[in-house]
């Protein structure tokens, strides 16, 4: 697998977290045209799930970049990620 830099996944970041902005902007909108509200708002509700997603994987990989309100509800703290980060490149020891 590639090795992604910290640098790349907080740009990925910043460009999910725009575009959680113009779903939720857009939803928003579409709620005053009654387009076929239900249909699309649920489309939209979709496509912020499948960000989402995007995100957690990318906070696990990097937790500085989660924001701080988040970290607690994705199980991940400081120490905790940056210890099990370092045991999962550790080479194994015989005996």
């Amino acid at each position: 697998m590639k090795n992604v830099t910290r640098t790349a996944l907080a740009e990925i970041d910043r460009k999910l977290s725009r575009a959680v902005k113009l779903l939720d902007a857009a939803a928003h909108d579409l709620r005053d045209t009654g387009l076929n509200l239900r249909e699309n708002t649920t489309k939209i509700g979709s496509a912020l799930v499948a960000v989402f997603e995007v995100q957690h994987q990318i906070y696990r990989r990097v937790p500085a970049l989660a924001p701080e309100w988040i970290r607690d509800s994705l199980g991940i703290a400081r120490g905790r990620a940056l210890k099990i980060n370092k045991m999962k490149r550790a080479k194994p020891t015989r005996r």
